[in-house]
Parts: C-alpha cells; structure tokens; sequence
C-alpha cells in the first residue's frame, strides 16, 4: 500500500497564477480547502483499498469469488497520461460509479477526473493482489484437519465481503441507469419544449407563448406517453394532420359539429415548424424538420384580402380630411400611419407599439427598431429602414418635435383618453377610421368588396408593399426580412444563413427601388 500511496496519487504541475493583492487572501484559503479536501479523499481511498482486499481474500478463501465481477485493470497507454485515458476513454457513467461507489463521502475537490485516476488505479491494485492472493490459495494444500474449520471472526469477514462488492455492483448498475435516463431524457419534446418556451418568453408577446403552450398540448395528447424528437417522421407528422382534422371548433364552448379552419390548423403547424427549427438550430440533436412544408391547403370559399391598386394607393397618400370632425383626436396620427404603413410594410400594432426611443440610426440609415416590443412573433422583432419617400416628407422633424414635447411613443395621440386598448389594439381608433371612414371617402366600398369574396382594410396596405416588391422580381427573403415574416420554411434560410444580418441599406434599397406611387402624385 506504501507504493499506492506514492505512485496512485500525483499531483498535477500548476500552472503559475499572477494575482492581485486583493485576490491573495482569497486564493490562499481556496487552496488550502482544495488541499484538505484532497487529504480526506486520499485517506477515504486508502481505507477502502484496505476494506475491500480484506473483503476479496475472505471470499477468495471461502470459495465465494465466483460471484464477484472484478473490474479488469486499465492499462495506462504510451501515448497519453494515466489521467488523460481515465477521462477520454472511459465512460462518465462508469467514471460516476467508482467515485460515488467506492467513496461517497469523499467525492468534494471539485476534480473528478484525478479522482476518477486514483479509483482505477486502485481498483487495478486491488486486481492484481487479488490475483496474486488467489494463485497462492490454489497452490496451497489444506490439512484435512483444518478444512472445514470455520469461526465466527471468519463469518463476519465473509458477510462483509458479499456486502462491499455487492453494494460495488448495485451502484454501478443504478449509475449506469441514471445516466441512460438522462441520455433519453434529453432527446424527449418535453425536455426541449420546456426550453423552448423559457427562451421565448423573453422574446415574444405573452399571447404567443399562450399559442406555443396550447399547440403543445394537442401533441401530448396525441401522444401522451412522450415522444423522442429523434423518432417525429413524417408518419407521426400526418398522425398530428389528422388530430388536427378531428378537432371541434366550439369543443371548449358546448357546440358540435364544425372543424377548425384550415388557417387555423396551420396556425398550429407554423407553431410546430418553428419548435423543431429551434431544435435544430440550438441542440445537438441531428434531425429533419418533421414540419417542413406541410401545410394545409387555402379554403377556396374563404374570402382573400386584397391589395390595393397603384391609383387607390397614390389616393391613400394624398387623403386630406373630409371634415372638421373627421379623426380629431388623433389627426396628427392619422396623417403619418397610412404612408408609415405602405412604405415599411409593418403591422398596425407594430406602428403603435413603436417608443421614439427606437428610432435609430446606424451607418448612415434611420430605422426603425421592433426589437423588445409587443409584437407578434419572435420574427416580427426585427429592424425596418425608414424610406426615403417617410424622410423627404419631413418625419425625423416630426420625431424631434414630438421628444421636444415629452412624448413618449412615435404616436401618442391614439392612446389619449383611452385606458386600454381596443379589439385592434392600440392602434384601435386608426384601425376604424381608416376602414369606415377613409376607404368610404375614396368610394372603396367593404361590404362590396366582401360580396366578391375580397377582404379590404389597413392590413392590406402591408399586402400591397409585398405584392409590389414580388411582382417586380425582388428577392423573397430581403421581402421576408423586412416585413417579418418567418424563414422556417426554408431549411438553407433558417439554419444556415445570416438574414438578421443583412445590411440596413440593402433593405432600405429594396423599398426606395421597388416604392415609387409617391412620384406620380
């Protein structure tokens, strides 16, 4: 044991440390725990070497070494240190299991892998006087007058080896449990949808982590003993279609008898797309995206919001109040949103949530920055390039004279005498106006519309700016980036490209080439 003392224990060279004066005292007292802790560890290892070669000649003598599985010695390799080989080559479940095994109560210098090298060190030393005692016994011819003598001191010692090595064994085989259940845990949807979710809320608006979870749920019904994301094929993809088919619109309000929309049921699809994008992108898990490019067809009996044409859009921009009434409270409002919306193609809550505090200006570009406000998914967040047409017309002016006042928000006269918002919103009263009152005053009548299935409103001023920049052969994912649209769908985006990292003037570009209603006013 004189030799295990001076060849199993080494102490690794440290690498010299410049500290501040301040860093001494502290330094000093930390080495000297790690120190002690490292006695308490060496003593407990020696004690137990002790215990268990006791414990193996008793079974060896008593004809029990059948039964004990004796780890075989590892071999220290020419190429790399005894320590190195520990930690490399051997598993960490069998690392867990001969430190916590064999000395639990001395498992406290924070360096597992030297004492991880000291176990197997001593367990080699253990095999080898094991063996050595074993050759003896079986050389040694026993007096028939002896043989079958036995004493009490000798029971015990037997007792106690069955007891050492069996609870050797049992720990092993718990460790080896522990960590395979660790390893399966780890590729569940549970695991990572909890993660999931943590991140998001952070990051989107609460009624979106709302969507997540309910999505979330549908899956652990459908399979609710849990699922390892490694096995979501494309068969487990069309088992979610058709629970998704089997739904009840109105399960939750006592009706029967109608399905969720097909809008609806994508909804659910888009929210599974971008889960398994995440995994993708923030695990190691190596897997398809089950989710990518299903879909639900468009029903052909709902109507389709519509664009507005190059004359009605250059009427928008050149509205002037019909009355002294018309939109008081908030004029000033009115008069920015509708040209905000048709040159940045942003949401009317994007206009509305907008603080004046996030208009900034980064290598000669003004922008708009969405990112930290309530908007509607994690890529609506994104940085918008205000337009040439929003500057000449004067709106940096109008942002100063607006911080001269005080204000807060891009647009604060909508939430003056309002203590919450509307169905629409904050930008509520902007939304009303502009659909009851402007579209009538430019003889774009909605209900008329809606007759040929055409829906028109202030959202469509953001499907015009899109529907422009397509048709003239702009880049989808530069049309995407600016708009915030997801890029889920689209593996080579999503993974393996920079789109958050595309030059503020390249989007500004894109909106000042593809936008020119203004010049024909």
């Amino acid at each position: 044991m004189e030799n295990l003392s001076s060849t199993v224990f080494q102490n690794d060279n440290a690498a010299s440390l410049v500290l501040n004066d301040d860093d001494k005292e502290k330094s000093l007292k930390q080495e000297q725990q790690r120190l002690r802790a490292m006695l308490l560890f060496r003593r407990g290892l020696k004690t137990r070497f002790e215990e268990l070669l006791q414990a193996g000649k008793a079974m060896i003598g008593y004809d029990l070494a059948s039964d004990v599985v004796l780890p075989s010695p590892v071999l220290k390799e020419e190429s790399q240190t005894f320590k190195h080989h520990c930690e490399s080559v051997t598993p960490h479940a069998l690392q867990v299991a001969l430190v916590e095994g064999l000395v639990p109560s001395f498992q406290n210098d924070n360096n597992t892998g030297h004492q991880f090298a000291a176990c197997v060190s001593m367990l080699n030393t253990l095999v080898a006087k094991l063996s050595e005692f074993k050759v003896e016994q079986d050389d040694f011819v026993l007096n028939d007058d002896i043989e079958n003598e036995t004493t009490a001191e000798s029971q015990r010692d037997v007792n106690t080896a069955v007891r050492l090595f069996g609870n050797m064994r049992s720990n092993f085989d718990k460790h080896q449990r522990a960590e395979k259940l660790k390893r399966d845990v780890y590729f569940t949807f549970d695991y990572h949808a909890e993660a999931f979710l943590e991140e998001k809320k952070g990051e989107v608006a609460f009624d979106t982590i709302e969507k997540y979870e309910h999505s979330f749920g549908l899956l652990r019904k459908v399979f609710p003993a849990g699922i390892d994301l490694r096995d979501f094929t494309k068969v487990k993809t069309k088992i979610v279609k058709d629970m998704l088919n089997s739904i009840d619109k109105h399960q939750n309000v006592g009706k029967e008898g109608e399905r969720l929309s097909n809008k609806t049921k994508n909804g659910f699809l888009s929210n599974y797309r971008t889960f398994f994008s995440w995994v993708i992108k923030e695990t190691d898990i190596d897997i398809n995206n089950p989710f990518s490019n299903v879909s639900y067809p468009k029903e052909k009996s709902a109507p389709k919001r519509r664009s507005f044409i190059e004359n009605e859009v250059r009427q928008i921009l050149n509205y002037e109040f019909g009355h002294g009434s018309e939109a008081r409270e908030f004029r000033t409002d009115a008069h920015w949103y509708p040209k905000v919306a048709l040159y940045s193609g942003m949401r009317l809550n994007e206009i509305s949530a907008l603080p004046l505090s996030h208009i900034k200006q980064s290598e000669g570009v003004w922008y708009f920055d969405l990112h930290g406000l309530d908007v509607k998914n994690e890529a609506s967040e994104r940085t918008v390039p205000i337009a040439q047409y929003l500057l000449d017309l004067g709106i940096l002016d109008y942002i100063d004279k607006q911080k001269s006042k005080g204000e807060y928000f891009l647009f604060p006269q909508i939430r003056r005498y309002v203590e919450e918002p509307g169905s629409s919103g904050w930008g509520d009263p902007i939304s009303r106006w502009f659909n009851r009152t402007l579209l009538k005053n430019l003889g774009i009548d909605s209900e008329s519309e809606k007759a040929k299935r055409y829906l028109i409103s202030f959202h469509s001023m953001r499907r015009t700016l899109i529907s422009t920049c397509v048709n003239n052969a702009e880049q989808h994912y530069l049309i995407k980036r600016i708009v915030g649209h997801s890029i889920d769908d689209d593996i080579t985006l999503s993974v393996y490209s920079d789109v958050d990292k595309i030059p503020l003037a390249t989007l500004k570009e894109v909106l000042d080439k593809n936008l020119k209603w203004h010049e024909t006013i």
